[in-house]
């Protein structure tokens, strides 16, 4: 049977599973989801946020939290696991395999973080609130 490879979001050191990127983005915004209605969480969110926590509110939250690991994306990081022998390993001697710095240069540039998230100009993005929740996620 063939290897079936994918980009992966989690990896348990002691096992070698692997768990795809997409399912943990999906994870954690689904966990982000119950937790804003958890009454406690959602009021000290809101207090944090200086806002009242809205449905339209809590739900681009879910979405900024699946966002979070959007770094994992980059090739220097999925290029930490590698194929050797039918084991896999993390390959620790890439320099460019940090998932938060390959983000750098989105954050670092507004025009190109709108350009990538379009969307974010409808949310605010403008007054740089936005922004600055997705440098908190990441």
């Amino acid at each position: 049977m063939e290897q079936q490879y994918y980009l992966w979001g989690k990896r348990d050191k002691e096992t070698g599973c692997r768990h795809p990127l997409l399912a943990h983005l999906a994870d954690v915004g689904a966990v982000m989801e119950k937790m804003l209605l958890l009454p406690v969480f959602r009021q000290r969110m809101g207090k944090a946020l200086g806002k009242i926590l809205t449905p339209v509110l809590r739900e681009r939250l879910c979405v900024l939290a699946c966002l979070h690991d959007l770094g994992k994306f980059a090739p220097g990081f999925q290029l930490r696991l590698r194929k050797y022998d039918h084991q896999y390993c993390l390959q620790r001697d890439h320099q460019d395999c940090n998932h938060i710095d390959s983000l750098y240069g989105l954050l670092q540039q507004r025009d190109r973080l709108l350009k990538t998230f379009p969307w974010l100009e409808q949310w605010g993005a403008a007054g740089g609130v936005v922004h600055a929740w997705l440098l908190a996620a990441f």
